[in-house]
């Protein structure tokens, strides 16, 4: 069993993950919790979950030996080596390749980002209610940095205001198709089932990445195998 939420669920006032991890292990299950970094996993975005993995009639210690690898640090990748190729492939036609339509004074703050080369919008440039505040949002209305991860893909990746979205070398907001790719997921995934635009976004954006899915699965049915190569699986093992 695999759950994944935000870090900050550890902190819930209705305890769910202690809660969730005394019903498991009530119920037979060994658990394991770590907060995973995608960037860790080759992925180039910053992007931190926290996981609850549990195996049913596994000790914790054999969970947490078999999947605390998974958050091992790794040299995270650059995010202009993922969409490279993707920088003049735009399509307003296709949702995947369209761009957002931005307003004149985002037009004006994106056109100030690229003269002077910088990835931060200084405050004076931001709109009223960010000027002058001693806020924390510094990617806000900021460019993404070609060779670094970018931050946490949100369904406002298509707005300036809500992250640092801008693209690294074109004037403009990412794609969606970039977006996916940001997120790990190859060409040939079909978001085809949402109809609007929106809902594009926020089934990229909301989607758990699939390398973190497949690192830890891959994980957990090694351990699986093990156990059965030793006749030490238990009856009701699952996963």
């Amino acid at each position: 069993m695999i759950i994944e939420n935000v870090p900050s669920v550890v902190h819930s006032s209705e305890n769910v993950t202690s809660r969730a991890k005394a019903a498991l292990v009530s119920a037979g299950y060994g658990c394991f919790e770590a907060v995973v970094d995608v960037s860790n996993l080759g992925i180039p975005q910053k992007r931190r979950r926290h996981l609850l993995i549990a195996m049913h009639g596994v000790q914790s210690e054999e969970v947490a030996s078999v999947v605390g690898p998974i958050a091992l640090q790794r040299k995270p990748p650059g995010v202009m080596s993922f969409i490279r190729d993707l920088q003049d492939r735009i399509d307003d036609v296709d949702p995947m390749l369209a761009t957002t339509r931005i307003s004149a004074d985002n037009k004006a703050r994106i056109e100030y980002l690229f003269s002077r080369d910088a990835y931060d919008l200084p405050n004076e440039y931001r709109p009223a209610c960010h000027r002058d505040k001693n806020h924390s949002y510094l990617s806000m209305y900021g460019r993404m940095q070609p060779d670094k991860p970018a931050q946490t893909i949100t369904s406002g990746f298509g707005s300036m205001g809500q992250g640092r979205f801008v693209h690294p070398t074109r004037p403009r907001m990412i794609t969606a198709r970039e977006a996916a790719r940001i997120q790990g997921f190859p060409d040939y995934f079909s978001f085809s089932e949402v109809s609007s635009r929106s809902a594009l976004r926020d089934m990229i954006a909301n989607a758990v990445p699939p390398a973190l899915s497949a690192a830890v699965t891959s994980l957990m049915m090694s351990t699986r195998k093990a156990y059965m190569d030793s006749s030490r699986l238990p009856t009701a093992f699952s996963i």
